[in-house]
């Protein structure tokens, strides 16, 4: 679990960064990516949608952290998984519950063998150690 937490921490600072870095080069004067709101969601969730579809189930974080996104059959994932663990799963769901299924999916994480979250059987997914596959 805590290979999972640390992939997603190093993922806000990595986005944040490349963020910030763009609106320096272009000029923009703007604070979205420090207020969280509306644009950074759209950005994030869909980071989390689409890189591990393009990157064999990884994410930055996640390659750093040497863990891999997966159908929970071992397959990569497709669209319908990534949608409905992140937007699903982890975002809507997360809002709905005022962050309660977060905390939820962290104990499971932490207490359940095979570490998935409610997230993950959202999205019919599971996370592992990308030298066991």
């Amino acid at each position: 679990m805590r290979q999972r937490v640390l992939a997603r921490v190093y993922d806000y600072l990595i986005l944040n960064l490349i963020v910030l870095i763009c609106l320096y080069l272009f000029n923009v004067n703007s604070d979205f990516p420090l207020e969280r709101n509306g644009y950074w969601s759209v950005y994030y969730v869909s980071y989390y949608i689409l890189i591990p579809l393009l990157w064999s189930g990884y994410v930055i974080g996640k390659k750093f952290s040497n863990i891999r996104l997966t159908h929970s059959g071992g397959e990569d994932p497709t669209f319908k998984h990534t949608f409905l663990r992140e937007f699903v799963g982890f975002y809507l769901l997360g809002i709905l519950t005022l962050g309660g299924s977060l905390i939820a999916s962290t104990v499971m994480m932490a207490v359940r063998e095979d570490g998935r979250g409610i997230h993950d059987f959202i999205g019919g997914t599971r996370v592992f150690n990308a030298e066991e596959h």
